[in-house]
């Protein structure tokens, strides 16, 4: 038996029987690390290398299954188990958090892109969000390309992610802040800004509205009140 080096994705694939040795005898593998294997090996497949405990994980399962490997190929798997290198260079997990204001891709709006490492608590904050904006909640959407969720740009929605994810370990860009800005300040003074009915220098006014929307001239409140309503004034 000749001495051999050969890559571990390679080795994986052979105790898988997966790509090239797709038409080999099966090795003899418990079913625990069978499932492993099989998905290791078909990870390779789909074009996405190990990461660094991946790649530890597929060496200690070269070194249980050597003399099995080494039997069915042919080979010594010596140098390969004791300096064993890699097809492909290792993959890095993002574990950036991020909140940045861009463009869609294909529509004409601009949306709020949230990207965080798999987070249960976060993903489930959020869809738990979604549900409660009933028919809205199709402005809030996953986007499995780029890994992130999506939010419409709305006011109610950068509150939200401000108040609800945004913590030390978010990074958001600008605009995003410049926004959260904005709302914090009419929150602060929403006499200043929401629409509403006020009683002053003895007379009934519209505050906050269109230069359009006729002021009222009842004395009546009832009355300066069902007005008020047809405008959509509720305050």
């Amino acid at each position: 038996m000749y001495n051999k080096h050969m890559h571990i994705e390679d080795l994986i694939h052979r105790l898988a029987s997966n790509g090239q040795y797709l038409f080999e005898d099966p090795i003899d593998i418990i079913s625990m690390d069978n499932v492993v294997i099989h998905s290791l090996s078909g990870q390779i497949i789909n074009g996405n290398s190990f990461t660094e405990k991946q790649a530890n994980l597929a060496i200690k399962l070269v070194k249980k299954y050597q003399k099995k490997l080494s039997l069915a190929l042919k080979i010594d798997l010596t140098e390969s188990v004791t300096s064993p290198t890699f097809k492909f260079p290792l993959r890095t997990l993002n574990h950036s958090k991020s909140i940045v204001v861009c463009k869609h891709d294909s529509e004409n709006k601009q949306i709020i892109s949230v990207s965080f490492p798999f987070d249960e608590t976060i993903i489930t904050k959020i869809k738990n969000y979604k549900r409660t904006m009933g028919i809205h909640g199709s402005t809030i959407v996953w986007n499995s390309e780029k890994k992130t969720w999506d939010f419409d740009l709305r006011e109610d929605h950068i509150d939200w992610i401000n108040c609800n994810i945004v913590d030390s370990m978010f990074s958001a860009d600008d605009t995003f802040n410049d926004m959260v800005a904005q709302v914090e300040n009419i929150k602060a003074n929403l006499e200043n800004y929401v629409p509403m009915v006020k009683f002053e220098n003895n007379a009934f006014v519209f505050k906050n509205v269109s230069p359009h929307v006729q002021q009222p001239v009842d004395s009546n409140l009832v009355n300066v009140l069902i007005d008020a309503r047809k405008y959509g004034i509720h305050t």
